[in-house]
């Protein structure tokens, strides 16, 4: 509960802003950015936490919303040293001066979903690059990192949080990539639910209180993670598949009001709970959406980061269960007034977490 109360607005981030630094080119490094620029703009970043409402939150990302890709390719262009100045780009130790090469302000299918821009950088590249130093200030919020040495090499992808720093030693050996991406995404999908992921913390708190039976909580929180893989694997490999956040938002806190006050009425798995953890396990998934899409990978690549990253997920939520249950639910399990005084109220408040985000994702103004 001391974990809930360190920032209850920071429930699920905005889309993180997805860079390729490519330093497999001669006496050059070139950086493609892809990230929702008008949001960055309106002042709306993860480091706020604020979620994303589009113009139900911010008049100004409505205002860059409405402009034409021309017109708003003028507001990047002015905007664009400000952002570049806050990325800090070394090799070999050395900071790298980065310049803009080239903007493309991608089309607007839907008004209701980010409209991204992607952004090409160059800079002068010392010889032998052997270690690489990557941030990005927190202001500017979560990004994922791709590292390409060459055309035929692995690539590799880092998900930085809030001004987080990587330091990277280059490795090209082949024989290390599969395992290098595999692992990178069980990482990514770890820090999803722990210790980044509130709402979905919550939603497997609602789980873990329903009963402390081992086989049932792993049954309930696999048939989620089924479900939350599904839909990721969906906007993965479907560019078509995309939801609105204002539509997703607030049906991910519903999720988490419904599980969390069921358990005031009931301490049974009825066939309906097992039926809802799945509909939201694919709400859940779907809050991902896109993000690994952009990371351009092959079909195989993005096979092995959705495995790492299902396995992540999977991982984080079994430690969410071992932390409740090692404060709770080995000393106090099995006594008569666990449910009552234990179970029930922190239920309780789960739920009330959940009405506050449900609350404010429908009205912006909370």
């Amino acid at each position: 509960m001391a974990f809930m109360s360190i920032s209850v607005s920071r429930s699920h981030e905005i889309r993180p802003a997805v860079i390729e630094i490519d330093i497999g080119q001669p006496k050059i490094v070139k950086l493609k950015a892809l990230t929702n620029f008008e949001a960055l703009i309106a002042g709306t970043s993860s480091k706020q936490g604020r979620i994303l409402k589009h113009s139900d939150e911010d008049p100004n990302y409505e205002k860059f919303r409405s402009l034409s890709q021309t017109e708003f390719e003028q507001k990047v262009r002015f905007f664009l040293p400000a952002w570049i100045a806050g990325l800090d780009l070394r090799l070999n130790g050395k900071k790298i001066a980065l310049s803009v090469e080239k903007i493309t302000v991608r089309k607007a299918q839907d008004k209701t979903l980010p409209r991204l821009t992607e952004v090409n950088i160059i800079g002068a590249k010392p010889e032998n690059v052997r270690r690489l130093n990557w941030s990005l200030k927190s202001e500017f919020g979560t990004n994922i990192i791709r590292i390409k040495t060459d055309d035929r090499g692995p690539i590799k992808a880092y998900w930085l949080k809030d001004g987080e720093e990587k330091n990277i030693i280059i490795n090209k050996r082949p024989e290390d990539s599969d395992f290098q991406a595999f692992s990178t995404f069980v990482n990514i999908g770890f820090v999803h639910i722990f210790p980044y992921g509130l709402d979905h913390v919550l939603f497997i708190l609602g789980l873990y209180f329903l009963s402390t039976r081992i086989k049932l909580l792993l049954f309930q929180v696999t048939l989620f993670t089924i479900a939350h893989s599904i839909t990721l694997a969906l906007a993965t490999f479907r560019a078509e598949f995309q939801i609105a956040p204002l539509v997703i938002e607030p049906l991910i806190a519903a999720s988490i009001i419904f599980v969390a006050f069921e358990n005031f009425f009931t301490d049974r798995l009825s066939k309906w709970r097992s039926i809802m953890i799945f509909a939201f396990g694919l709400v859940h998934g779907v809050g991902f959406s896109g993000v690994l899409r952009e990371t351009d990978f092959s079909e195989i690549d993005l096979l092995v980061a959705l495995a790492g990253f299902s396995i992540g997920v999977e991982l984080g939520q079994i430690l969410v269960i071992c932390i409740a249950y090692l404060l709770v639910g080995c000393w106090f399990r099995r006594k008569w007034w666990y449910r009552r005084r234990v179970a029930q109220p922190c239920s309780i408040l789960i739920g009330i977490f959940g009405i506050y985000w449900l609350l404010q994702r429908l009205i912006p103004s909370l």
